[in-house]
């Protein structure tokens, strides 16, 4: 075993013999040459093979046309072909990855390159970057990040009341405790980022305490309120008496 390939290419050339079975009585599969320069302007059974040869591939019928433009518009647009299509690429590049690993560790081991004791440790660390489809990744990922901002905005009055920050960094904006981490580092480097956060934290603070002002108030008042009323209900009862 040295690890190398043969490639022995036998090749089928037009020229062999055919021999298909009859039966007897009946009239079987006949092999019969096209006239010359008969069906050179007819593409309609190749356009049709064609068609069948993209739709078992799972190709979307849209981008079968070549002199179609391209146009990147909202998710809404996404044909259901356009999803499953994307899915079906992903399964293919998860079983091609496997197909790699396996090819690439017989032929480091069998080389002699590693060991078959090491090969575990290397494969797990080997991983297969992939060119993504532009089309689909970036109108999907473009409209789920202008989606998170807006909600976030919408928010923007309830958080540090209702909500915490956390919360919404976590649940709202989706980001992890690795994102989170590095943003702040990012943003402690940039001054003006860092001055533009004190003073968001400034703003949060005070409309944090405008607001407990405001629930003493009301709380206030509605003690005021319950004490008139129950002096009233008291002069009440005494002119009654």
């Amino acid at each position: 075993t040295t690890g190398e390939v043969r490639d022995d290419r036998k090749f089928m050339t037009m020229t062999e013999d055919f021999w298909i079975p009859r039966r007897e009585g009946g009239k079987g599969t006949e092999i019969t040459t096209l006239p010359a320069g008969a069906n050179l302007g007819q593409m309609d059974d190749v356009l049709y093979f064609q068609k069948r040869l993209y739709q078992s591939l799972h190709v979307p019928v849209t981008r079968l046309n070549s002199e179609q433009g391209f146009s990147l518009g909202r998710s809404a647009e996404i044909t259901r072909e356009e999803l499953r299509f994307s899915k079906f690429v992903d399964r293919l590049r998860m079983k091609f990855s496997v197909l790699f690993k396996e090819a690439l560790g017989k032929q480091l081991v069998l080389k002699g390159i590693v060991a078959q004791e090491e090969l575990t440790e290397i494969m797990s660390k080997v991983k297969f970057d992939y060119v993504q489809d532009g089309y689909f990744t970036e109108l999907k990922e473009s409209e789920i990040i202008t989606n998170r901002v807006n909600t976030v905005k919408n928010m923007e009055d309830m958080i540090g009341v209702y909500y915490s920050r956390n919360f919404v960094r976590k649940k709202v904006l989706r980001l992890s405790d690795d994102d989170i981490e590095q943003m702040e580092e990012e943003n402690n480097e940039d001054p003006i980022l860092q001055q533009q956060a004190e003073q968001q934290d400034a703003e949060a603070d005070m409309q944090q305490q405008q607001m407990n002002m405001q629930m003493q108030q009301v709380q206030a008042q509605q003690q005021k309120d319950k004490e008139e009323q129950a002096r009233k209900q008291r002069e009440a009862d005494m002119k009654q008496v």
